[in-house]
């Protein structure tokens, strides 16, 4: 049977795996576990970059080390899963720069100028997301869309998110509801696999 692999994006930009977000991560992955899967994490947090600041910076310049190690981990996967917190209505800043930084022209579109110019995608992803947030997710907040701008911004990059979890409530979550979050990652993870 043919392995497939699986990125998982951990876009806490705390390196201290000691946050929920880390907690989720190992609860998918127990789930989605099985010998026709392997894991690998970028953990963006661990990182070594910076802010993009120029249009010369985002098209010209070699991306730093680490980034060009995400590339080459991004151009074998057959899933991507995010998981990061909501902050501020989005992603938090340094996982924006994480996508800037490594989804560059170049990478998104090939040696292909036509293509960059049609914006035709060298490939694109399945991904799944998790997103803890600070205050309760209900169907009304639902309604609201919380995730449109991210889901946009990774679908522009070749996403095609297929399944989102959202775990609210996470500022005030204690022992009993951070083991439940736990298990709805991990029933998350499981669920990739049927």
């Amino acid at each position: 049977m043919t392995r497939t692999k699986t990125v998982i994006i951990q876009g806490h930009p705390d390196s201290v795996d000691t946050h929920l977000c880390h907690a989720i991560e190992r609860s998918y992955v127990k789930g989605a576990a099985s010998e026709q899967n392997e894991f690998e994490t970028i953990d963006v947090g661990r990182l070594d970059f910076n802010f993009l600041r120029t249009r010369c910076e985002f098209e010209s310049q070699e991306p730093p080390a680490d980034i060009m190690r995400a590339q080459q981990s991004l151009a074998t996967a057959d899933f991507v899963v995010f998981i990061y917190p909501l902050w501020f209505c989005s992603m938090p800043a340094r996982l924006k720069s994480f996508i800037e930084q490594t989804f560059r022209p170049e990478f998104m579109y090939g040696q292909d100028e036509l293509a960059r110019r049609q914006h035709k995608l060298v490939r694109r992803y399945n991904a799944r997301m998790i997103v803890t947030m600070g205050q309760p997710y209900s169907k009304e907040s639902a309604k609201k869309e919380p995730l449109a701008l991210d889901m946009a911004v990774l679908f522009h990059c070749g996403f095609d998110v297929t399944d989102a979890l959202v775990i609210g409530s996470a500022s005030v979550l204690d022992e009993i509801k951070v083991a439940n979050a736990c298990e709805k990652a991990r029933h998350f993870g499981a669920q990739a696999q049927k």
